[in-house]
């Protein structure tokens, strides 16, 4: 029988992208999974007023998410294309492009359209939550809002996101 194997993470930078400890396909399945599931989970949150973006950022570290905040439309899609965020919190009025707009967008394009999306908004009319809705969004938050109410909708989605089959 052969000595066991210790794994040692060490502060050295990684191999070279094309050295074969590099390779992500010789990672075992069952480890791949195991890294994916202990790495914190990322937020992003977008909201033109800072004291909903720092509310959601206090309560969702608190939960134990990574949380990233965009004040604007276009910073929205720029952040969700450069950082890959696991779900969205989505307000509809923003001061360049719209909550529908960026939705649009984002369900549009095949990198972005699986990304789970809540609106958090103060424009709770029917027709908006019928609009959101068939744009994709999976759920719809008004404002103002509790926060644990928030951190469990984010828990069921990411749950339910995550759930195989």
């Amino acid at each position: 029988m052969g000595a066991p194997v210790l794994t040692v993470f060490s502060r050295h930078p990684p191999p070279a992208a094309n050295s074969p400890r590099c390779d992500a396909a010789a990672i075992k399945p069952a480890r791949r999974r195991y890294l994916l599931s202990s790495m914190p989970l990322t937020v992003l949150s977008v909201d033109d007023e800072p004291d909903i973006t720092d509310l959601a950022r206090f309560h969702l570290r608190g939960a134990g998410y990574d949380v990233l905040t965009a004040s604007s439309g276009r910073e929205a899609i720029e952040t969700v294309h450069a950082r890959h965020p696991d779900l969205v919190l989505l307000d509809l009025m923003l001061p360049d492009i719209d909550g529908f707009s960026v939705c649009e967008m984002l369900r549009r394009n095949p990198a972005t359209a699986a990304i789970p999306i809540i609106v958090v908004s103060a424009w709770g009319t029917p027709e908006a939550r019928d609009l959101g809705f068939e744009l994709g969004v999976l759920d719809y938050v008004t404002k103002p809002f509790s926060p644990q109410d928030l951190i469990a909708r984010v828990n069921k989605l990411l749950r339910l996101r995550s759930e195989p089959g």
